[in-house]
């Protein structure tokens, strides 16, 4: 491999692992009992009863699956499990600055945890 390849492949590492590291710094952690659970037509999920006491999204009461997210089943079945139960859960979701509501991501940095 060419210098300029190393060089290249090196950068790209770099700016890989920078960006991971900024991601990796709008999670928030939260946990409480499950109030309500919204399920809209697009596949969406809001869930409430969940305080994200660190958040700093511009509501952090509830945490949203998108429709999009491809494990959007298991984790509405995760969160009706808790809810049916009243069982206390924990959660880390994505919580940019100025985001709507914590959200779970599609990563290994968030996740839903029954207590």
């Amino acid at each position: 491999m060419s210098l300029k390849k190393k060089l290249f492949s090196a950068v790209l590492v770099a700016l890989g692992i920078f960006f991971s590291q900024s991601a990796s710094a709008a999670i928030a952690g939260g946990s409480g009992t499950i109030t309500y659970v919204y399920v809209y037509g697009d596949g969406s999920v809001l869930v409430g009863g969940i305080n994200f006491a660190s958040g700093t999204c511009q509501a952090n009461n509830a945490f949203f699956i998108p429709g999009s997210n491809p494990n959007v089943s298991k984790l509405l079945s995760t969160v009706l499990a808790a809810r049916t139960a009243q069982l206390p859960i924990s959660v880390n979701a994505d919580c940019p600055p100025g985001c709507w509501r914590p959200t779970i991501g599609t990563d290994t940095l968030t996740l839903i945890s029954i207590n």
